[in-house]
């Protein structure tokens, strides 16, 4: 079964220091770790209010996602605060399972 991760990518200091062209073999090396861990990024998005990019990305399995967000983070560039995604929909169908699991 796949395994969603939506991330929230910020810049670390390292990013401010670096060329133009390093901040770009960065964004390249990130979607290339991607790409290697199996995933594929399903939608990107800036939030202006956080200063962040917001990704979801689709990958095998969680494995998968948490190397992926593991060696974009040791790079030194970018800093991901990342979680697994649940649609809308599979939450709600959740609802009775954790109901009986809360005893409420």
């Amino acid at each position: 079964m796949a395994h969603l991760s939506a991330s929230k990518l910020t810049f670390s200091p390292a990013w401010g220091s670096m060329s133009s062209e390093d901040q770009t073999a960065e964004q390249v090396a990130a979607l290339g770790i991607v790409t290697a861990c199996g995933g594929e990024v399903k939608a990107q998005y800036v939030l202006t209010t956080d200063s962040c990019l917001f990704t979801v990305t689709e990958y095998p399995n969680e494995d998968a996602a948490l190397k992926s967000a593991l060696a974009i983070t040791r790079r030194g560039a970018f800093v991901l605060t990342t979680q697994r995604a649940v649609s809308l929909e599979d939450f709600m169908g959740m609802d009775e399972e954790i109901r009986k699991i809360a005893g409420k």
